[in-house]
């Protein structure tokens, strides 16, 4: 009975650890396209929104994606600053395309994924669009 008890606790500990790992990485924070727009435009941001099919078929598609697996493309620039923001089909197909997409911009300093949505931002964008 007491091996059970240990047993559980431990579970319940190891799912707690996790759970606190995901929360600190952002992996639960929802990105919303309109609200990120509105802090870059705010911020004095040239912001871009395309379509994934447009995203795709454009010259910017340096990494071949498929317009089957994203739905919106954001990219945003104020001088020296600058973020892109891809919105995935999902989530899975989103950490799929990170590990691919590793070296997308190397200006970009910062790199995120938060559910579905991957980007690539200098310091003061992140800030700007609120994600960091």
């Amino acid at each position: 009975m007491k091996k059970r008890i240990v047993v559980f606790v431990l579970v319940v500990a190891l799912i707690a650890v996790v759970a606190s790992c995901l929360v600190a990485c952002n992996m639960f924070k929802e990105i919303k396209l309109d609200e990120v727009k509105a802090n870059l435009e705010n911020a004095g941001y040239e912001v871009i929104v395309m379509s994934g099919s447009e995203y795709c078929n454009s010259d910017k598609n340096e990494h071949n994606l498929y317009e089957t697996d994203l739905n919106t493309y954001l990219e945003a620039h104020k001088g020296g600053d600058k973020i892109f923001i891809f919105f995935f089909t999902d989530t899975s197909t989103a950490s799929r395309q990170k590990e691919f997409m590793f070296n997308f911009d190397a200006d970009a300093t910062y790199d995120g994924q938060s559910n579905e949505v991957v980007y690539y931002a200098t310091k003061q964008a992140r800030k700007d669009a609120g994600l960091g």
